[in-house]
Formats: C-alpha cells, sequence, structure tokens
C-alpha cells in the first residue's frame, strides 16, 4: 500500500493518513506463551518465561490487508485493557 516504506516516519497510520488510506477493521488476538531460548535470549530473560504474543492483521473495506503485525511482549511488564461497548438498539 505505500509506495515507500521511507514514508513512515513516527506511525503506519500517520502514513496511511497523508495517503488518504483508510483501514476499516482489524483483527487481533493475543496469547499467552513460554519464551524459546532465542526469543528468551532477546528479552533478557530465562528460556520458558511467560510472554504474550500479539498478531494484528488491518483490513481495508474491500478486504485488503494493509498492516500484518507479530509482537512479542514480556509477560511481567505488559497491561492489557480493552473497553467494550454494545451498539445501540435501533
Amino acid at each position: 500500500m505505500l509506495p515507500d516504506p521511507a514514508l513512515v516516519e513516527n506511525s503506519l497510520y500517520e502514513a496511511f493518513a497523508k495517503l488518504d488510506i483508510r483501514p476499516a477493521r482489524a483483527l487481533q488476538r493475543l496469547r499467552a506463551i513460554a519464551f524459546d531460548a532465542e526469543q528468551a535470549r532477546l528479552m533478557n530473560l530465562p528460556e520458558g518465561a511467560p510472554g504474550l504474543f500479539i498478531e494484528r492483521r488491518t483490513f481495508l473495506d474491500d478486504g485488503r490487508v494493509v498492516e500484518f503485525t507479530r509482537s512479542f511482549y514480556r509477560g511481567d511488564a505488559y497491561d492489557f485493557v480493552a473497553e467494550l461497548q454494545s451498539e445501540p438498539t435501533p
């Protein structure tokens, strides 16, 4: 979607806005994991330490994917908050 990755300075979504690209929805999965040896080394933790794996796909209205992200977080340093709201009944 981006003609040049250098267009992303601080935020992917700011770059999208400059190009009038408007993501419509995202699917995000958060899962508890035990870090394997390489992940633990990168996080400066012992192998098997608890962590979080987050994967996100963001879509345009026509179904094209504009973002695919895989992130790993230390289990002892992450705070997850979600606000859930129902839509008003007509």
